[in-house]
């Protein structure tokens, strides 16, 4: 479970994935992270999503209430690890 900036990071924090026009394709969620797996004071949070349907190259990612990332498909497809924190 994330500390301080990060308390909303947590085993099930919902993560969705859009195009990028702003539609809903597939909704998945965090798995347990990993505390100091990168660098500094940091945790690593690898996520699975399934069902995202192609035609597309990049991806807007949300995970929880966090500002959209923009990921490949090969990234999505490759279930992506995740880090946040300090460094």
């Amino acid at each position: 479970m994330g500390i301080d900036a990060f308390a909303d990071l947590r085993p099930g924090t919902p993560v969705k994935v859009f195009d990028l026009s702003g539609n809903q394709l597939a909704q998945g969620r965090l798995k347990a992270g990993t505390a100091g797996k990168v660098v500094g004071d940091s945790c690593t949070w690898p996520l699975e999503v399934h069902g995202i349907p192609g035609g597309a190259t990049q991806y807007g990612l949300r995970i929880g209430k966090r500002t959209e990332l923009t990921k490949s498909r090969e990234e999505l497809e490759n279930s992506v690890d995740l880090s946040f924190g300090h460094q």
